[in-house]
Parts: structure tokens; C-alpha cells; sequence
């Protein structure tokens, strides 16, 4: 009863889901080797956004490339897309800003919760 009404009020009650994108974005980038790292980190920081309402603001590839990047430098681990380096969140459609943004805010974030 209560998504009829939102939807009436054109409410977007849908829920993008980042868990699942990060492991598509791994899958694409051939991670596989080096993924469970990567994702227990990249969830940890999913899951610490979650109670930081600008990063619940954020759209879902940036929201993702941001957690991805954050836990790739926290754990050494280089993501490569066609023998470029750093130009990995392009391929999905992320600027520099947004991505930046987007870091910015999830360190934000996790550093809330540690206060």
C-alpha cells in the first residue's frame, strides 16, 4: 500500500543496487584473482554509506567506482582496463569530477563513523 502511494506521488521507490555492481565491475575488469579483497573492502565501505545521507545521493556508478578505487588503494591493488591504469572508471562512464565527488563523500563517510 505504501509503494502504490509514493509511485502516485511519483515517489522513485526503486533501490539501485551497488553490491551487484561492484562484482559486474570486477567481472568486467578481469579482477578475479584479486576480488575478495576487493569486495570485503568495497562492501565495508557500501555498508558504512549507507548512515551518510550525501553519499545516498550519489549515483550508482560513481557511488561504485568510488568504493572500488578507495579499496583498491587501501589494499595496493591496481585496477587495469586496456593497460591503462587509472582510467578504469571511465570505461563505466565516470568523469574525474564525479568520481573525485564521489570519493570525497565516501571518505566523508567512513570517517563519520569513526568519530
Amino acid at each position: 500500500m505504501e509503494q502504490t502511494v509514493l509511485r502516485m506521488l511519483q515517489f522513485d521507490v526503486s533501490v539501485p543496487r551497488p553490491h551487484r555492481a561492484v562484482l559486474s565491475i570486477l567481472r568486467i575488469l578481469d579482477a578475479s584473482e584479486k576480488k575478495q579483497d576487493l569486495v570485503l573492502r568495497a562492501w565495508r565501505i557500501m555498508n558504512d554509506a549507507c548512515f551518510y545521507t550525501p553519499a545516498l545521493r550519489l549515483p550508482l556508478l560513481p557511488f561504485v567506482c568510488g568504493c572500488l578505487k578507495i579499496s583498491s588503494q587501501q589494499s595496493s591493488i591496481t585496477l587495469v582496463c586496456d593497460e591503462m591504469s587509472d582510467l578504469w572508471p571511465r570505461k563505466f562512464g565516470v568523469n574525474d569530477t564525479e568520481l573525485r565527488n564521489a570519493i570525497g563523500i565516501l571518505q566523508d563517510a567512513t570517517n563519520d563513523l569513526v568519530k
